[in-house]
């Protein structure tokens, strides 16, 4: 994986908990990746190409408990 599209996790906001991003070939993390995901409290984003993060892109991980 490259790129998230826009809307890409549309629907799971109430119920994902866990989202796995490791071992791909993200750049840049974008401010909209993750809206609405507020119950997601594991990130998994290691072995990554990760140069940028955007201003706000984690703003709505509220229980968010584990960046990795």
């Amino acid at each position: 994986i490259q790129v998230i599209e826009m809307n890409a996790f549309a629907g799971l906001e109430k119920c994902m908990t866990r989202l796995e991003l490791t071992d791909n070939r993200l750049e840049y993390l974008k401010g909209y990746y993750f809206l609405g995901l507020r119950k997601l409290d594991r990130l998994y984003i290691k072995k990554n190409l990760i140069s940028f993060i955007e201003v706000n892109t984690f703003k709505d991980l509220v229980s968010l408990t584990l960046l990795d």
